[in-house]
């Protein structure tokens, strides 16, 4: 079932858009390794090893929170992936609110915003500083 973006702001299909592009290159990313773990049968189909899909169950089972610091470390690679995508929305989002000068991270006045149509998201702005 598509999902209805008919009532979207203005700017939200391209996030969502961008964000999903993002997505399916991690879900890529992961699906290569997990091919790569696996062995090929005669047959074209392929055989995970025992130990690995435990491993990954376990992974699957397991609240973030209790997750080791190695595999924590794994996630906040993906997390990396789309801060420049949420930057770019928060930088629009206090720019586009009229206020005079956007936050020191978004390094950009009203007065001289490029125009984000001949500009990637995250190619403009940079990510937030730690703590934001």
């Amino acid at each position: 079932m598509a999902l209805d973006d008919s009532n979207l702001v203005s700017g939200w299909r391209e996030l969502i858009e961008a964000l999903a592009e993002k997505e399916h290159a991690s879900w890529s990313r992961w699906m290569a390794y997990l091919f790569s773990k696996c062995d090929r049968l005669p047959d074209g189909g392929y055989v995970i090893d025992i130990s690995l899909a435990n491993h990954w169950i376990r992974q699957a089972r397991t609240p973030y929170a209790e997750l080791t610091e190695k595999e924590k470390e794994s996630d906040r690679k993906e997390v990396y992936e789309i801060l420049p995508l949420i930057a770019h929305l928060q930088c629009d989002a206090v720019v586009g609110r009229a206020l005079r000068i956007a936050p020191a991270w978004c390094q950009v006045r009203i007065d001289d915003r490029p125009d984000s149509s001949q500009n990637e998201p995250g190619s403009v702005y940079p990510a937030p500083p730690d703590g934001f």
